[in-house]
């Protein structure tokens, strides 16, 4: 992660370093003010603030500027499930363009506003509960990687959904049947794990390539329906229909037992 002073910071399973070109100035561990030296995502904000996500101590926040060689260092904030986070495994984080922060966890995604933090799950729209990474794009609008999937959601529709709790919030996903190479995405030990170039379409590393979406055309998205089954007969021959196909794409027809020979048709596009 580049340093607003031109260095780089760089993170490990026991610490966090900072490299002002090949040379070390800096290391900050759990005996040295880190609340977990297994440091899994780091961000410096233009104002100074450093934020530090770790494998089981939560968010850690410090003055970067006041970080010193071969001192122990006194963090302005750390953030924990005590602090209403939905765990203390911080491996994504995005400091929104309205100030929020976005934190991806093992347990959902969480957003810190102010002294109030929010949570997001699979329970309500995310493809899983493993938030891989955070990008913002264009303003207003979060991609969320996962390890089933990305989704992407309008932070208004997220601050309404925190305001007034419902069953499920305005989320849009993708997933291999919507033309990804597959659906887990990279993230919790490698970070950044997605980014989105001068064209500003948005890519994410998969397990079998990257998957590149267009930010703009994005509101409706092509899906090839699932084959249906038009034919069915018994283990005997018997034939039970050569019709199955239903006026609702997603209704499935029950099969009788001794059902063995089937034939698929394609679905419907929608």
């Amino acid at each position: 992660e580049p340093a607003m002073d031109g260095g780089m910071w760089v993170s490990t399973e026991r610490a966090l370093h900072k490299f002002i070109g090949e040379r070390l100035v800096l290391s900050l561990a759990a005996t040295t003010g880190l609340p977990n030296g297994d440091v899994r995502v780091i961000h410096e904000s233009p104002d100074g603030r450093l934020f530090v996500g770790t494998f089981g101590g939560g968010l850690a926040v410090f003055d970067a500027a006041s970080l010193q060689a071969a001192k122990p260092a006194k963090p302005l904030q750390v953030i924990t499930t005590e602090d209403g986070l939905s765990s203390n495994y911080v491996w994504a984080f995005h400091l929104g363009t309205n100030g929020d922060w976005w934190l991806g966890t093992d347990n959902a995604l969480n957003r810190v506003a102010g002294s109030s933090i929010s949570h997001l799950s699979q329970a309500h729209g995310l493809p899983a509960d493993h938030v891989n990474e955070i990008i913002e794009a264009p303003a207003g609008v979060l991609w969320i990687s996962s390890d089933e999937g990305v989704a992407r959601v309008s932070i208004a529709d997220l601050t309404s959904f925190a305001q007034a709790p419902a069953a499920a919030a305005a989320v849009q996903t993708f997933s291999w049947y919507d033309g990804m190479p597959d659906t887990e995405t990279n993230g919790q030990k490698s970070q950044p794990a997605g980014c989105v170039p001068r064209d500003g379409r948005v890519l994410f590393p998969t397990t079998q390539g990257v998957a590149v979406f267009d930010a703009a055309e994005t509101n409706h998205v092509a899906r090839v329906a699932p084959p249906v089954i038009t034919l069915a007969r018994t283990a005997q021959g018997t034939l039970i229909s050569d019709s199955l196909r239903t006026k609702d794409p997603a209704a499935s027809p029950l099969l009788p037992m001794g059902t063995e020979t089937i034939r698929l048709g394609p679905g419907t596009s929608r």
